[in-house]
C-alpha cells in the first residue's frame, strides 16, 4: 500500500540549525509511503547516484531516482528517505514555495545540452554505467568510446588521440585508477580534457592531485541535465 501526503511545511532557525540542507521559509512537503520489504541500509547511501541499481543487467537503468533527485534539486528542493527493512521506506520531498510575481518566467528550462558529433571517452568498470553512459551520451548526439579500467583507457587513448575530445572518468577503478590513467594520456596529448566523476566531494576527491585547468569534477548524484552542461561547458573551453 502507498500513501500520499502533502502538506504545508515552515522551516524555521531552530529547524534550520540542525537540518544544514533548509534555508529558513516555507516548504511544500510530500510524503510518499509505503509498507513493503523497505531499503538495505549499506543501499540507501547509493540511492540517488546515477546507474546505481540492484536489478539485473539489462533490468534497470538506475536513472529513476537520480533524475528524480535532479528534477528537485534544479528547483532548490530537497528529498529524504527513511527506510527500515520489513516495514518499508517513505520519501520526504520539500519544494519552497513562492509567491507568484516571484517566479521568473525566464530561467533557464534545464534540457540537456546536445553535442556537435564529438568523441567521449568513457571510463568505468561498472558494466551497466558504461551502457548508460553510451545510450545517454548517443542520444545528446555525441560518439562514445568505452573501456572497463585505466589501462584499458589508455590504451584507447593511444588508438584514438586524434578523435577523442573529452574523457569521463571514474577515480578510483581495477588495475590503474582515473586520476593515474589520465597523466599518461598526458604525456601523449597534453591538451586532454577530462571529467571526473566521484561519490565524495570534489575538492576532497582531488585535493591531494595535481589539479589541472583542463580538469573538472561531477559528484555524484548528478542528472542527466547537469552532467550535459558539464560536458558542454568543458568542450567549449
Amino acid at each position: 500500500m502507498i500513501n500520499l501526503t502533502l502538506e504545508k511545511f515552515n522551516a524555521d532557525d531552530s529547524f534550520v540549525q540542525s537540518h544544514e540542507d533548509f534555508v529558513p521559509g516555507s516548504y511544500s512537503h510530500l510524503i510518499v509511503k509505503d509498507n513493503g520489504c523497505g531499503i538495505p541500509r549499506a543501499n540507501l547511501e547509493h540511492l540517488f547516484e546515477p546507474f546505481y541499481t540492484t536489478k539485473e543487467v539489462g533490468k534497470g537503468t538506475g536513472l529513476g531516482l537520480a533524475m528524480v533527485f535532479g528534477a528537485i534539486t534544479s528547483h532548490k528542493g530537497i528529498i529524504k528517505v527513511e527506510s527500515e527493512e520489513g516495514k518499508g521506506t517513505g520519501f520526504h520531498v520539500y519544494l519552497p514555495l513562492i509567491e507568484a510575481n516571484e517566479a521568473n518566467p525566464e530561467s533557464s528550462s534545464g534540457e540537456a545540452e546536445e553535442g556537435l558529433g564529438e568523441t567521449i571517452l568513457t571510463v568505468d568498470d561498472n558494466d551497466t554505467v558504461r551502457e548508460n553512459y553510451k545510450a545517454i551520451l548517443t542520444s545528446l548526439n555525441y560518439n562514445v568510446l568505452e573501456a572497463s579500467n585505466g589501462l584499458e583507457a589508455v590504451d584507447v587513448f593511444i588508438r584514438h588521440q586524434n578523435e577523442v575530445m573529452l574523457i569521463i572518468s571514474d577515480l578510483v577503478m581495477p588495475k590503474l585508477g582515473g586520476f593515474e590513467a589520465i597523466k599518461q594520456m598526458e604525456k601523449v596529448r597534453s591538451d586532454v580534457k577530462v571529467i571526473f566523476v566521484t561519490g565524495y566531494d570534489k575538492d576532497e576527491a582531488m585535493k591531494d592531485e595535481g589539479y589541472s585547468e583542463n580538469y573538472a569534477v561531477l559528484s555524484k548524484p548528478y542528472s542527466i541535465e547537469s552532467l550535459s552542461r558539464a560536458i558542454r561547458k568543458k568542450l567549449d573551453s
